[in-house]
């Protein structure tokens, strides 16, 4: 090949990649508005629902939040381990259903008191053009001398934004779940009932709870 030609196919390549990387960078950089604004919003919303005072009110505002903001298959299969390909598709729709009313009442099973409670949006970090790490201060004035530090990780979802992981003070909810439900399964020997009743347990226990104290 002679070296003009060379020299036109090393420009036309190298204009590629930099058209490419130009396009990621545009792309991540929109993303992380949305993500940072999809927070932001979404922080205060559900501030304001873990201060409603109604429990079936809350319930079902928190629910449709969680369907609507939150990958629940992606954060299910993940909690699971290795157990998640072990279980049936009848299974896993039996753990999803279970699992998302163990969340509703880890979360609202009771009343916050959310005076003054506000929720600022500190800094965005993109780990892809899909998938940013937000990073805010929870202020909770009347229970804390400084704000809590609660990291939201955003997905790209297409069209819209959803949550697969959160993380207070540093650590991964997500991942923590994942400790303790993959303990559990193996001390139960992967018996799916054993393990489905005992998030049902452990669900009645944060219900129990909820409903003798008013507000955190």
């Amino acid at each position: 090949m002679k070296t003009a030609s060379r020299t036109r196919l090393l420009a036309t390549l190298f204009g590629a990649l930099a058209l490419t990387a130009f396009v990621a960078s545009a792309k991540a950089q929109t993303f992380e508005a949305t993500a940072r604004k999809f927070v932001d919003t979404i922080g205060a919303e559900a501030i304001q629902t873990f201060g409603t005072p109604d429990r079936t009110e809350r319930y079902a505002h928190f629910r449709e939040m969680l369907r609507r903001c939150f990958d629940l298959p992606t954060i299910g299969k993940y909690v699971l381990g290795q157990y998640a390909a072990k279980f049936t598709p009848e299974q896993m729709a039996g753990f999803m259903a279970v699992f998302e009313d163990y969340v509703v009442a880890n979360y609202a099973a009771k009343q916050w008191d959310v005076k003054g409670v506000y929720i600022e949006v500190a800094n965005t970090t993109s780990n892809n053009a899909d998938d940013i790490a937000v990073d805010t201060l929870i202020h909770i004035p009347h229970k804390y001398n400084k704000p809590v530090a609660m990291g939201w990780r955003i997905y790209n979802a297409g069209p819209a934004p959803k949550i697969i992981d959160l993380k207070v003070d540093g650590l991964s909810l997500v991942v923590s779940q994942r400790a303790e439900f993959t303990s559990v399964l193996q001390q139960k020997k992967g018996d799916f009932n054993e393990f489905i009743s005992f998030i049902q347990s452990r669900t009645r226990q944060l219900e129990g709870t909820g409903q003798k104290t008013a507000t955190n």
